[in-house]
């Protein structure tokens, strides 16, 4: 399964730097995890920043008791945890956990559009 993604709000406007001009853009939105969560983090690809030409930055809000990483490179979002047993401070969620009560995590995205 993939988790679902709703963008709430999506603005792309020029961005001009010093002798370079760009549209940056921004996307707010909300994230609802599925029933199994893959090893590596969830794939985003397809479905957060579709009218940028990439994602440069993306910030996942904690909720419930986890924290995200995202992982621009390979375009996924990792879920870590912390709790008794583990021999890290924030663990990744393994293989395979039911993820579905996790829903509407907040999101923003910047990109280049």
């Amino acid at each position: 399964m993939a988790i679902t993604i709703s963008a709430v709000f999506t603005s792309v406007r020029p961005f001009v730097q010093p002798d370079v001009a760009k549209s940056l853009g921004m996307e707010v939105g909300t994230i609802d995890f599925d029933s199994s969560y893959p090893t590596n983090g969830e794939s985003y690809d397809a479905i957060i920043g579709t009218s940028f030409r990439e994602v440069t930055a993306l910030y996942v809000q904690g909720k419930n008791g986890y924290v995200f990483e995202p992982d621009l490179t390979n375009k996924k979002i990792k879920v870590l945890w912390t709790g008794a047993g583990l021999s890290a401070v924030l663990a990744e969620i393994t293989n395979a956990t039911n993820l579905s009560t996790l829903t509407g995590v907040q999101y923003i995205a910047f990109g280049n559009a």
